[in-house]
């Protein structure tokens, strides 16, 4: 008869997931885990991490992710993605420093998009860690990754929450002069006589970085005067 392999697992991981059926799912990847003959891939664990995501099961999401990274699977972006957004959503403030350390750890190998940073810079905002996530913005651009109007309103709507109107100014002045370089960038690219020397705008965010020992962290004033809860960001 036939037997089982990673690819019948996957079709069928893949099977509950278009039902989000996790029960159904959780017991599939079990069976492969345990099942001597099938070498578990990315795919399997990308499907069952974005199922689980979307229904809420941030705990199941975290163990997911250890058990890839255990068995020494190179997780692709999209499995970042979904693991940061869930973790956003319910996780403790040491779970996300830790999950972020892991995924600025694999930036060599994984390949992270304005989604990734957008979502760990909103983790960070939400729990009152400004500067940490002024720190990923700036690394974002850095990477030459283009910010998008929904990053923009998190990180505005983290500094006037903190009290900084003066940085949300500076911030949105930051993105207006990166996207105006850019933009002379990707014109100077598509001018194939042209021989201007294109200026790289890798360092536009330095002007967050270098303000951030003036921004007012008092993180824990407004944690109580929220009632605990944090810096929130928008999104």
């Amino acid at each position: 008869g036939v037997q089982a392999n990673e690819y019948i697992y996957t079709a069928l991981i893949d099977a509950c997931a278009k039902r989000m059926d996790v029960q159904t799912a959780d017991r599939v990847l079990d069976a492969a885990l345990e099942d001597d003959r099938v070498k578990p891939n990315m795919h399997m664990f990308t499907a069952m991490i974005d199922m689980n995501a979307r229904a809420g099961r941030a705990g199941k999401v975290k163990s997911l992710w250890t058990e890839m990274l255990q068995a020494g699977i190179q997780p692709d972006t999209p499995a970042v993605n979904s693991v940061i957004s869930a973790l956003d959503k319910s996780a403790s403030l040491d779970d996300v420093i830790e999950l972020s350390r892991q995924v600025q750890a694999m930036t060599t190998v994984v390949e992270l998009d304005c989604t990734s940073y957008s979502a760990l810079i909103d983790a960070h905002a939400k729990r009152g860690l400004v500067k940490e996530a002024a720190q990923l913005f700036d690394e974002m651009l850095s990477r030459n990754i283009s910010p998008d109007s929904p990053l923009l309103v998190i990180l505005i709507d983290m500094y006037g929450k903190c009290g900084s109107l003066e940085q949300a100014h500076t911030t949105l002045d930051s993105l207006l002069v990166y996207a105006e370089a850019h933009a002379h960038m990707d014109a100077a690219k598509n001018d194939a006589g042209s021989n201007a020397a294109v200026t790289p705008a890798t360092d536009v965010g330095t002007t967050l970085s270098s303000q951030e020992d003036t921004l007012p962290l008092q993180a824990a004033a407004i944690s109580d005067s929220r009632g605990g809860g944090g810096v929130k960001g928008g999104g």
